[in-house]
């Protein structure tokens, strides 16, 4: 995203800045080299105790993440796309279990508005705040009792911290800054996840693909209320204004899901630069045809800049516990 003013109680992203060297890709705020004729750049895989695109980590060489050497896989990747000249999006994949299989484990997408020096510097301290949080939180061990209402507590209060220091950074900057955020804390075969914005999670399986989250835009509303179709939503003039964001007021309102994720299904977390070049049957249609988690995402991410790539575009696949991809689908 490149900014928003509020205009009649709604954020406006304005209309993409052309990049001005198309040859030029980026993962999160570090420049990788121009890409050869004829080769197509791909992300390296990350697995979820990677703070990748953060400042919590390191990645490997150029920016890309790195590979710790256990865990199940995860797919991401984030490409400043055709038309955009800085990423703004972050992204995080975090183990809270310290290794243990089946511990807690973070992922995050935010994507960023408010331009240069605004935009990234809002993802990136919506990211830094929430996996430091986290990480606090979980140091010693989940508390008994119920673990979904647990991790709603967290991700309640982690994003509500992330808001207010996203807030407070745009009000002594004088700035526009702010961010939408889609985290989904994975706790065994359920995953808890918080939205604020028009950044998704998807759920995708055997059965198909699902929205788990509802986006906070203006053309959503209008389809809620039968104003207009889903279909004439994707083509809506206003499709990227949305009414909520993280760092917009002192205090934000976070919708919360639960959903179940079983071996043979999986999470899919991004910002609207996939979700808003590529349909959702083009989406399944991908993840189902990928070898591995990180094979979709690098296809996912093509796809979207083939599409035109008319903004920075991140993707993160969760896939269920203790799965292992093969064949073409996931086998548990």
């Amino acid at each position: 995203m490149r900014s928003f003013d509020l205009l009649f109680g709604w954020l406006r992203k304005r209309r993409p800045q052309e990049n001005t060297n198309p040859d030029r890709a980026r993962t999160g705020t570090q420049e990788l080299p121009p890409v050869a004729p004829g080769q197509r750049d791909t992300c390296a895989p990350t697995q979820p105790m990677a703070p990748a695109n953060s400042s919590l980590g390191s990645g490997g060489g150029h920016g890309r993440p790195a590979r710790p050497p256990t865990g199940p896989p995860v797919g991401v990747c984030t490409d400043v796309g055709r038309r955009r000249a800085l990423n703004e999006d972050s992204y995080l994949a975090l183990d809270l279990g310290r290794g243990n299989q089946g511990g807690p484990a973070l992922y995050v997408v935010a994507d960023g508005m408010g331009g240069y020096d605004a935009g990234e510097v809002a993802s990136g301290l919506a990211v830094r705040v929430v996996a430091e949080l986290a990480r606090e939180a979980t140091a010693s061990s989940v508390k008994s009792g119920d673990p979904g209402e647990q991790a709603r507590l967290w991700l309640r209060h982690w994003v509500g911290e992330a808001n207010r220091a996203v807030h407070e950074a745009r009000q002594a900057a004088s700035s526009e800054m702010g961010t939408t955020l889609v985290a989904a804390l994975v706790m065994g075969a359920t995953a808890t996840i918080a939205n604020v914005g028009d950044s998704r999670c998807y759920h995708v399986g055997p059965h198909g693909i699902k929205r788990v989250t509802v986006d906070h835009s203006l053309v959503e509303r209008l389809v809620s209320a039968g104003q207009i179709t889903r279909a004439e939503a994707e083509g809506h003039p206003q499709r990227n204004v949305i009414y909520r964001a993280i760092g917009d007021r002192a205090e934000v309102e976070v919708d919360l899901y639960e959903q179940s994720l079983a071996a043979g299904e999986a999470l899919l977390l991004c910002s609207d630069g996939l979700c808003g070049m590529v349909p959702d049957e083009r989406i399944y249609a991908i993840w189902t045809s990928a070898a591995t988690p990180q094979q979709a995402c690098d296809r996912l991410v093509a796809a979207a800049n083939e599409a035109g790539g008319e903004d920075n575009i991140t993707v993160v696949v969760v896939p269920g516990h203790q799965e292992v991809r093969s064949g073409g689908s996931y086998a548990g």
